[in-house]
């Protein structure tokens, strides 16, 4: 046999993730293995400095399943942590307060790990500021 006679789909290693534009928002949801699903939003600096958010805010996520969209607005007395996304817990720290990267991480409710089955990124052109409440869209419709 020949390797002509093959249709292989070849797979090579991502190294680091892809890398998305500063202003945009990505979203994934992704199994664990007791098969609990987590949802995951990062957000990219220029969106950060958009909404005037900063690494160690806290913030609300809320759904519209209807019209699949995420909202997620600040929330000074709790909420979930907007997290520096950085590689060593000393650069975290060291980039809270500022507009770098930040990930926001939760459980995902049953029907959003239902619409999105691959990470989403989103232009932040493609969101809506409502008053300082961030709604992002996850279809593509």
């Amino acid at each position: 046999m020949t390797q002509d006679n093959f249709s292989f789909e070849w797979h090579n290693p991502s190294r680091g993730g892809s890398q998305a534009d500063a202003n945009t928002i990505r979203i994934t949801v992704t199994k664990s293995k007791d098969n609990r699903s987590q949802l995951s939003i990062r957000i990219y600096e220029d969106v950060m400095m958009a909404m005037r958010w900063v690494c160690g805010d806290r913030v609300s996520v809320g759904f519209d399943f209807n019209r699949k969209l995420i909202a997620i607005k600040r929330n000074s007395a709790h909420g979930y942590l907007l997290s520096a996304s950085a590689d060593t817990k000393e650069k975290r720290i060291e980039n809270e307060g500022t507009h770098s990267i930040s990930v926001v991480k939760m459980q995902a409710p049953d029907q959003l790990a239902e619409a999105i089955d691959a990470p989403l990124v989103v232009d932040f052109g493609k969101c809506t500021d409502a008053n300082g409440v961030l709604i992002v869209p996850f279809s593509e419709g």
